[in-house]
């Protein structure tokens, strides 16, 4: 179960997890930090270039789904994803993750593990065959997120 709670518009980014069901920044819920996981990123050969992928997805036929209460992983741009990362999402399951799925629009898939010992040992028989990148990495606190401060000449465009 989800529990949320209301976030009135604030001056300063937020960090951690937070739910928008519009754009109005008024209708966007806080919801509760989770636990450290790690994550084991891959991201294939193939490109999914995020205007293209809206394209695909706009041009097909479907009821949108709620906002998965569960904890369990849904992205909807995987009704138009390449095979090579549905492929890659089944395999990080196959290597011990508890789930795995799309990021974004995609190419970069993830896999969610509850230790980096477990992460690093799915990355390493990935990297067996694999023929792509791959990282393994912590999520973040919603502390952590906030302490995080990039300076204008660190970014990159």
């Amino acid at each position: 179960m989800v529990i949320a709670y209301p976030l009135a518009p604030a001056p300063e980014p937020q960090g951690g997890r937070v739910l928008g069901r519009r754009l109005n920044t008024s209708d966007t819920f806080v919801l509760f930090c989770q636990p450290r996981e790690w994550l084991l990123i891959a991201k294939p050969e193939v490109g999914c270039p995020t205007s293209e992928m809206y394209s695909k997805l706009d041009a097909l036929d479907y009821e949108w789904r709620d906002f998965p209460t569960d904890g369990k992983l849904y992205n909807d741009f995987e009704r138009v994803a390449p095979c090579e990362c549905l492929e890659l999402i089944e395999q990080l399951c196959r290597l011990g993750a508890k789930d795995a799925g799309l990021s974004g629009s995609g190419s970069a898939v993830f896999g969610r593990f509850a230790a980096e010992p477990l992460a690093e040992v799915a990355y390493e028989q990935l990297m067996e065959d694999f023929e792509g990148h791959a990282w393994v990495v912590p999520t973040l606190t919603r502390r952590e997120s906030q302490e995080i401060v990039v300076q204008p000449d660190e970014m990159r465009v």
